[in-house]
């Protein structure tokens, strides 16, 4: 898992559109500031201001409906991974069987409907 385990848990890549995805996800289930990443993302990588010194600012890379779908994704669960949660106890346990402990849903379960 990464860092804080928001991108294995989610199965969101690390590109400018994932990154947007994560940061939806992680507004979903934290109980504070949910907006700030999300807003700090949206200026990396759909503004183009750059806002970390590792990744190029890029433009043009928000995808508002895998947005919606990441944010509802990361509001059912039922852990806020930034809130005193350990990512070192579980680091062996399977990544399928974290997403079930936590409520995870694929992102498909979020998908509306066209008729």
């Amino acid at each position: 898992m990464f860092h804080d385990g928001t991108h294995g848990l989610s199965a969101y890549g690390t590109d400018p559109e994932g990154e947007g995805q994560v940061a939806s996800f992680s507004a979903g289930f934290r109980r504070r500031d949910p907006w700030l990443f999300v807003f700090s993302v949206l200026l990396q990588f759909h503004i183009g201001v750059r806002m970390t010194p590792i990744p190029k600012a890029r433009a043009g890379f928000f995808d508002p409906e895998a947005a919606l779908i990441a944010l509802r994704q990361g509001a059912a669960m039922n852990v806020d991974l930034t809130d005193g949660w350990e990512y070192w106890p579980v680091t062996g346990e399977q990544v399928e069987v974290l997403r079930r402990r936590y409520n995870i849903l694929p992102s498909e379960a979020f998908r509306t409907v066209s008729t």
